[in-house]
């Protein structure tokens, strides 16, 4: 055995593993005072729970990290949006939110803590935002809405908005201003407009 060969005069420790069994024991042997015998002493220590201690720090570190690098992706990606990122709760209190590229003013962080209602939004606006937003709790599905806003430069915004359910009474609403697509949309609405028009009158002098 292991201990025959260690000095006569040192305690030695080994951890063995029972095979087919998830049991391990702390060996221990002692050597008697000198002279009073060639035998040793040998204490066995359940070390199982040691083992199964080892095991669940290693898990708590691998979950650990895997935790961080996905927080880590999750902050890059939301660096990188152009969106705003609300959190709000049933009763509309901004619990977080997330500026997006475009960083809007109408978002700082004294509105933290605030209902929604402080956020300037008038309520003919804000009271449909609230209904759907109580819908989605409702109802735990993901819903999309529009938006348009008075500017202070005096022209509208446009803004897509989808919420989607944050636990029991919270919800996520990601916000996109898509004002420029909407501009775009109207000025194509006008073109085409215009060249019925002049279709029309076309049409009017080829009879005449």
């Amino acid at each position: 055995t292991w201990w025959e060969s260690q000095e006569p005069d040192t305690a030695t420790t080994r951890r063995v593993s029972l095979p087919g069994r998830p049991v391990a024991l702390d060996v221990t042997v002692v050597p008697c005072p000198p002279g009073a015998s060639s035998h040793r002493v040998v204490l066995l220590r359940d070390a199982s729970e040691d083992l199964h201690h080892d095991a669940l720090k290693h898990q708590v570190a691998e979950h650990t990290e895997a935790l961080r690098a996905s927080e880590e992706r999750l902050r890059a990606i939301l660096q990188a949006s152009p969106d705003i990122m609300l959190r709000v709760d049933r009763q509309g209190t901004l619990l977080d939110f997330h500026l997006g590229v475009n960083r809007p003013m109408i978002l700082v962080p004294e509105l933290l803590g605030k209902n929604v209602r402080r956020m300037g939004i008038p309520e003919a606006a804000l009271n449909p935002l609230l209904e759907t937003a109580e819908r989605v709790l409702r109802e735990q599905q993901v819903l999309s809405q529009e938006l348009t806003l008075p500017w202070p430069d005096g022209a509208e915004r446009h803004f897509e908005l989808r919420m989607a359910p944050c636990g029991a009474d919270e919800v996520v609403i990601s916000s996109r201003n898509i004002t420029e697509r909407r501009e775009l949309e109207l000025r194509r609405a006008q073109v085409e407009a215009s060249l019925r028009e002049g279709q029309k009158l076309q049409a009017i002098g080829t009879l005449a």
